[in-house]
């Protein structure tokens, strides 16, 4: 808000750990989905066809049919937008869970740490 889209996108790009819980935004998600990349799966498609090729064909029944299988690698983001913006929240709304990026290491998703909860933070 205060800096602009590019304001956000060069801090962003800037740190060296960013982390990121409570997302309510589909822009922020869609970017944090980017950020994250995508993993290769395989996927498995089958088709049948069935034919009659003449008259005669018909007449006494014949048939041809053939069936085919397709295999393919493909990516698939890491998290989507919508699993981000839906990610575990504790009953009050409070985010439980966050997405941690450091410079150098692959991102991981882990529990929020609760600092403010822990007995010697307490006033």
């Amino acid at each position: 808000k205060w800096y602009g889209k590019a304001g956000v996108r060069s801090w962003i790009e800037n740190s060296q750990v960013r982390t990121f819980f409570g997302v309510n935004d589909v822009e922020t998600a869609e970017t944090i989905s980017k950020m994250l990349g995508k993993e290769t799966i395989e996927t498995e498609t089958q088709g049948k066809s069935h034919s009659q090729s003449s008259q005669a064909g018909k007449l006494f029944g014949q048939r041809s049919a053939s069936t085919s299988y397709h295999r393919a690698l493909v990516g698939k983001p890491l998290m989507t937008a919508d699993e981000i913006l839906t990610m575990k929240t504790a009953s009050n709304g409070t985010a439980e869970e966050q997405i941690i990026f450091r410079r150098g290491y692959k991102p991981f998703r882990t529990a929020l740490a609760k600092y403010y909860e822990m007995p010697e933070f307490q006033l």
